[in-house]
């Protein structure tokens, strides 16, 4: 092998090498720009995943937040009035046209299901903020919620599930900052002793 073909050999491998350091400095460079790229995205979706909490906690957007229970403590004269009234602490929003669902009836003091015969076997509640289509042949039970009453004995407190989750109307979008309604035995007459109480308990489903 005669001088210049060896020096042509080493031209080329230098060239060779040359031409990999250059490839792979792309690639670094490459690597470098997606990494940077990728932790930019992330960051973004963090900052929106934040907005979107923040706008739920504040806002009761249902287009993220798809339910919410709304929750009324009354008490007073219970046992001398089947009517009650209570103002929210702040208005309740609903966005979207949406189902109501009994979630939870508790009571305190609540007349025995077997207390004057059969009529306090149930609670008649109505609700009139809530447009209520139940159909039935007694006049005191149309348009209103029957839920069972579990209270074996006076001045007990009782959890009323027998009707967990039963539907109870759907409501249009609207800002609710009152509470209307009555609570009564099977024949509007009071379902509660002395120092009555109950906190009922609605969860409001957003419809998709």
């Amino acid at each position: 092998m005669n001088m210049d073909h060896m020096m042509k050999m080493l031209l080329q491998n230098q060239k060779n090498i040359q031409n990999q350091q250059k490839i792979q400095k792309l690639q670094q460079l490459v690597q470098e720009k997606k990494s940077k790229e990728n932790k930019v995205l992330t960051d973004a979706k963090k900052t929106r995943i934040s907005k979107n909490l923040l706008y739920q906690n504040s806002q009761y957007d249902f287009e993220r937040l798809n339910k919410k229970t709304l929750i009324i403590d009354v008490s007073g004269s219970l046992d001398s009035n089947i009517n009650f009234n209570v103002d929210l602490i702040e208005s309740f929003k609903i966005d979207r046209l949406s189902d109501v669902y009994l979630d939870t009836l508790i009571t305190f003091n609540a007349l025995d299901n077997k207390h004057s015969g059969s009529n306090h076997m149930c609670f008649i509640l109505g609700l009139n903020d809530f447009n209520i289509h139940t159909g039935s042949n007694s006049d005191k039970i149309q348009y209103n919620i029957i839920i069972p009453n579990e209270s074996t004995a006076d001045n007990t407190v009782d959890i009323h599930k027998s009707k967990k989750h039963n539907f109870i109307c759907s409501i249009n979008p609207c800002n609710i900052t009152t509470i209307e309604g009555s609570i009564s035995n099977l024949i509007n007459a009071v379902a509660f002793a002395s120092s009555g109480r109950f906190i009922l308990e609605l969860l409001i489903i957003a419809r998709d």
